[in-house]
C-alpha cells in the first residue's frame, strides 16, 4: 500500500503523464492548505523521495506549477505557494514582445519572422518600433510589463540603452533576450554577431580588389560602428596598409522614419556627406555603409554626382542576407541571417519562460556572416 503523499501506478492518480499526476496531487494539497504561502515547501529532491518519483519528474511538475502561477521560486529562500492575488500577478500571457528599431525595415522584419518561427503556435508575437529612441523604447517596455508578456526579445537602441530599462523587465520576472548588442551591467543572454568580423570581411573583400583608401559613411558614432572600424583597420594593417587610410564619416540622420520629409532629410544628408568625401584630394576608392537604406542612397547620389559604381567608386554595406529592394539586390553585402538570429532569440525565450533556462544566464550566441558578392565592388579606377 502506498504511503500518504506517494504517487504510484496503482494509486488513485493514474491518468496522464506522471509529472501531471504530481502536478494534480500537489495542487490538491495547496487547495487544502497543506502548504502556507508564508512557508517554504520542501526541496524538489525531498518531494521526489516522499512521492517516490524521479527528481526529473518532480522538477517538471514544479516547473508547470510555476508557469501556471501556483508557486514562486525565490533564489536563496525556497519555493512558496502563491496566494490567489500572487497567482494572478505571476501568470504570464502567451505573448512574446519584440522591440526593434524599425518594424518595416529589413533586417529587423526578418528577426521578427525568426522569433515567430521559434514560437510556433505556443506564443503570439507583439512587435514595437523604438525608432532608435531610448524614450520610445522605455514606453514599449512599460507596455510589455503592463501586458504581462511571457518574454521580451529586444534590439537595444544604438544610443546607449540605460540598463535600468532592461532591469525593469527582469524585476517583473519576465525573461529578456538581447539581440545585436549587450547592455552593460545587465545579465541576460545575447544573440549577436562579431561587428569586428564584419569590418574584417568588408576590408578583405575590398583589399582583394586592390582598394587602399576606405571610408565608412554611417549615421552616428556608437559601439558597433567603432567595432567595425577596428576590424577594417586591423585587416588593413595586416596587409601593410597605413590605418590612417581608413576614415569614418558621420552623416547624422538615422534611417528609421518613412515620412517623406524624413526621407528627404536623409537623402540630403547623404548627398552632402558624399560631396565632402568625394571632393577630397585623397578621396576613398570604396565606401562602406552600415545598412541597406544608406547604401541605396549612396548608390543613387554617387551616380547623380557623376561617379559610376563600381568603375569610379566601389560600394559595400552590412545587412541581412535577404535583400528585397531592386537596388539592394545589386549591392555587395557582408550579411548575417537575421531570421536565424530571431529563431535563436525565440528559442531562448521559450526555454527561459518554461523554466528550462535561468533568466540571468549570460550565454552569448554568435550568428555567422556571409558575403553576398553583388555588383558594386571592383578594382579602383
Amino acid at each position: 500500500m502506498a504511503q500518504a503523499g506517494q504517487v504510484t501506478e496503482s494509486g488513485p492518480l493514474v491518468n496522464g503523464p506522471k509529472y501531471r499526476q504530481i502536478y494534480d496531487h500537489l495542487l490538491e494539497q495547496f487547495q487544502t492548505g497543506m502548504y502556507s504561502p508564508s512557508d517554504p515547501m520542501p526541496g524538489e529532491r525531498s518531494l521526489a523521495a516522499t512521492m517516490n518519483v524521479a527528481v526529473g519528474t518532480m522538477r517538471q511538475a514544479l516547473r508547470k506549477l510555476e508557469s501556471d502561477g501556483f508557486i514562486r521560486r525565490i533564489p536563496g529562500k525556497g519555493t512558496f505557494v502563491n496566494s490567489p492575488r500572487q497567482q494572478r500577478e505571476q501568470v504570464k500571457t502567451n505573448v512574446f514582445a519584440v522591440i526593434v528599431p524599425s518594424i518595416a525595415e529589413d533586417p529587423y522584419s526578418s528577426l521578427v519572422e525568426g522569433v515567430e518561427r521559434a514560437a510556433k503556435s505556443e506564443y503570439r508575437i507583439s512587435v514595437g518600433s523604438s525608432k532608435h529612441d531610448p524614450a520610445i523604447q522605455e514606453q514599449l517596455i512599460h507596455q510589455a510589463i503592463k501586458d504581462n508578456v511571457a518574454g521580451v526579445a529586444i534590439v537595444p537602441t544604438a544610443t546607449p540603452t540605460p540598463p535600468e530599462q532592461i532591469r525593469l523587465i527582469q524585476d517583473s520576472h519576465i525573461p529578456v533576450v538581447l539581440c545585436h548588442r549587450a547592455v552593460p551591467g545587465v545579465k541576460a543572454p545575447l544573440v549577436n554577431l562579431s561587428f569586428e568580423q564584419v569590418g574584417r570581411m568588408t576590408a578583405e573583400t575590398l583589399l582583394q580588389h586592390g582598394h587602399r583608401r576606405i571610408t565608412s559613411l554611417v549615421a552616428m558614432r556608437y559601439e558597433a560602428v567603432l567595432s567595425v572600424g577596428n576590424g577594417i583597420r586591423g585587416a588593413m594593417q595586416e596587409h601593410g596598409i597605413d590605418k590612417s587610410n581608413y576614415r569614418i564619416h558621420y552623416h547624422g540622420v538615422m534611417s528609421n522614419d518613412h515620412r517623406q520629409s524624413f526621407i528627404n532629410l536623409h537623402r540630403d544628408a547623404i548627398r552632402e556627406a558624399l560631396e565632402q568625401i568625394l571632393n577630397d584630394k585623397n578621396r576613398p576608392t570604396a565606401i562602406h555603409c552600415g545598412n541597406s537604406l544608406d547604401a541605396e542612397t549612396v548608390y543613387l547620389e554617387a551616380i547623380n554626382l557623376g561617379f559610376n559604381i563600381p568603375e569610379d567608386l566601389s560600394l559595400i554595406y552590412f545587412g541581412g542576407n535577404r535583400p528585397r529592394g531592386a537596388i539592394s539586390t545589386r549591392l555587395t553585402c557582408v550579411a548575417r541571417d537575421e531570421r536565424e538570429l530571431g529563431v535563436w532569440a525565440g528559442r531562448l525565450l521559450s526555454e527561459m519562460s518554461s523554466g528550462l533556462r535561468r533568466h540571468d544566464n549570460q550565454e552569448v550566441i554568435e550568428v555567422p556572416l556571409e558575403l553576398l558578392p553583388g555588383e558594386t565592388v571592383g578594382p579602383p579606377a
